[in-house]
């Protein structure tokens, strides 16, 4: 499994309605989608796209106790993951552990991003995308040229 998808599992367990996910992946805690709106509201982290129309929020590893204690302090209920992807740790591929978990109240939020076009990284993602489509479009055009040469 990918690590989006092992996110979307864990965020999708009936343990985890209404709880703040947090996977780490490398150096990294991630919020993905709601979690990283939750994140950035009610904590003031940074957010950048993970792809279109889906924020992600990393916290540094040193930083997790840190972010821990605010949320406690915040009453926000969390649970954290450890994700561990193939040949790391020799334990399979893709699996993760629960780590740590606090429950307090109930946390709600439905949106997976903010507003992309304020997002740094939306630009980006459409240039990259414009400029596929631009070289495509060329592509097709000198093949329809070529055929029509050849067709004389």
């Amino acid at each position: 499994m990918k690590y989006l998808e092992i996110v979307k599992k864990l965020q999708n367990l009936s343990c985890n309605t209404d709880v703040l996910v947090l996977v780490r992946s490398g150096v990294f805690f991630y919020g993905v989608g709601k979690d990283a709106v939750i994140l950035t509201e009610n904590l003031g982290l940074n957010y950048c796209c993970m792809k279109k129309e889906l924020c992600k929020c990393a916290i540094p590893v040193i930083k997790i106790e840190k972010i821990i204690k605010i949320l406690e302090e915040k009453r926000i209920s969390f649970a954290i993951y450890d994700y561990t992807p193939k040949g790391i740790n020799e334990i399979g591929v893709g699996k993760y552990k629960e780590i740590g978990r606090y429950i307090s109240s109930p946390i709600s939020e439905t949106r997976e991003h903010f507003n992309c076009s304020k997002c740094q990284y939306h630009n980006l993602i459409d240039y990259k995308i414009t400029k596929n489509k631009e070289k495509i479009k060329q592509t097709l055009i000198k093949l329809q040229e070529m055929s029509e040469e050849d067709g004389k």
